[in-house]
């Protein structure tokens, strides 16, 4: 018989949340009603062609016929670490290209394994070293965290939600528009041994300013010094100065740890841009240890981590980044396919730069000294939502992105945004 007495909701008390900042601005482009070839969504942080379209990759299309054609191909559950084959691959791509990256990877102190593109691959590693998997070894959890300021809006959730606490350094001056070196050395000073600290290894978003060599020497001088862990997010591999150069920053942290002066690192890394491949969500994750016998008890409580968060990793993606990396061909048209993204970038940000020298109005030379997918305009907020009127959306700290704009909206978008500076 139904009671005469409803029940109270366990939910009831729950409230809406905030909307996403990126996915709201794509909701309200999608509103716009004015012509698509009139309005400008700059906002998604995902490659463009020159037509404003997706780009398939050819060498990931290749891939991708291989995969299928594969009479063997099946559906079976991967590894909780990914496929051996994939997660060697991996480690070639980013250790194998660098002598003391190499040499970690030859005394087998460098665990990898396959992640959920970048965001879940540093979710698992903010799970590792703040829960449990620590201190079931002996270890020392890391209970906070810190992070660029700006960093990418969803790195303070991740952190956070897995235990971490989360609190800024300085990294971008407004006035300069350009790294703030002094402070951001200064703020890292004050970390300390228990701490983390989370480094873009290239193209940072949104600032799309980078540390110069010179300036990665100290900064990764004054972690070691401090005793905090380095966490490095690899985002945007190639659409800085090239898949090699842009491990740089990796390879000079991998040479300190060789030297002692780093006990170790780790790092999260997504094919998401690199090969175009957002929905199919394959990235990686790596830890660097202090010894073999060290990864093999890591491995294992890393595998602990991961089982409880989602079991396994998804293939399909996975085979299709393996087998680029692994088919000589394909990998060398991948590489030429990550240099027309590359170039395609660098080339809108130097036609978008002389579009507003023509206009007249202030100084725009950051927007070809940063790097990669990004660009920070230092438009204002005001500034920005004067733009939406003109059906130019944005994210409010000025943030483009850059595979947004083309050879058919790039002028436009100059008379706009030099429209509303001058006021």
């Amino acid at each position: 018989m139904r009671s005469s007495i409803r029940k109270l909701s366990y939910f009831r008390k729950v409230t809406p949340a905030a909307p996403d900042a990126i996915l709201g601005l794509t909701s309200a482009y999608a509103a716009d009603n004015s012509a698509k070839s009139h309005k400008m969504n700059l906002g998604v942080g995902a490659y463009r062609d020159d037509n404003g379209d997706p780009w398939v990759l050819p060498s990931v299309a290749q891939a991708e016929q291989i995969v299928l054609a594969d009479k063997k191909y099946n559906h079976e559950y991967a590894p909780i670490l990914g496929s051996t084959s994939f997660v060697n691959e991996v480690k070639k791509l980013l250790f194998a290209q660098t002598p003391n990256a190499e040499a970690l990877l030859n005394e087998g102190r460098i665990v990898t394994g396959q992640g959920i593109s970048g965001t879940g691959s540093l979710r698992v590693l903010a799970e590792f070293i703040s829960g449990s998997a620590t201190t079931d070894t002996g270890g020392v959890s890391i209970n906070r965290i810190a992070v660029p300021a700006p960093t990418w809006a969803n790195h303070k959730a991740v952190l956070a939600n897995a235990g971490l606490q989360v609190v800024p350094y300085s990294y971008y001056n407004a006035e300069t528009r350009g790294l703030h070196i002094e402070a951001l050395l200064n703020d890292l000073a004050t970390l300390h041994e228990g701490d983390a600290v989370l480094l873009h290894a290239c193209c940072h978003n949104p600032t799309g300013v980078d540390p110069t060599s010179e300036d990665w020497d100290k900064i990764l001088a004054t972690i070691a010094k401090s005793g905090a862990l380095p966490v490095f997010d690899l985002a945007y591999q190639g659409f800085g100065a090239g898949l090699v150069e842009d491990l740089d920053a990796l390879e000079k942290a991998c040479t300190l740890v060789r030297s002692g002066d780093l006990p170790n690192l780790v790092l999260a890394q997504s094919f998401a841009k690199n090969m175009g491949l957002y929905g199919e969500r394959v990235g990686s994750f790596s830890l660097i240890t202090a010894s073999e016998t060290e990864s093999n008890a890591v491995e294992s409580q890393v595998k602990k981590t991961v089982r409880s968060m989602y079991s396994s990793p998804p293939a399909y993606g996975a085979k299709i980044v393996q087998t680029v990396l692994s088919n000589e061909k394909i990998h060398q048209q991948w590489v030429s396919d990550v240099a027309v993204m590359r170039d395609r970038l660098r080339n809108v940000r130097e036609t978008l730069y002389n579009e507003l020298q023509n206009c007249g109005g202030p100084k725009w030379d950051h927007l070809v000294q940063q790097k990669g997918m990004f660009c920070y305009t230092g438009l204002t907020k005001d500034q920005v939502r004067a733009l939406r009127e003109r059906s130019v959306y944005m994210t409010d700290d000025g943030r483009i992105s850059v595979a947004g704009i083309n050879s058919s909206n790039v002028k436009r978008l100059a008379q706009e945004i030099a429209k509303v500076s001058s006021v």
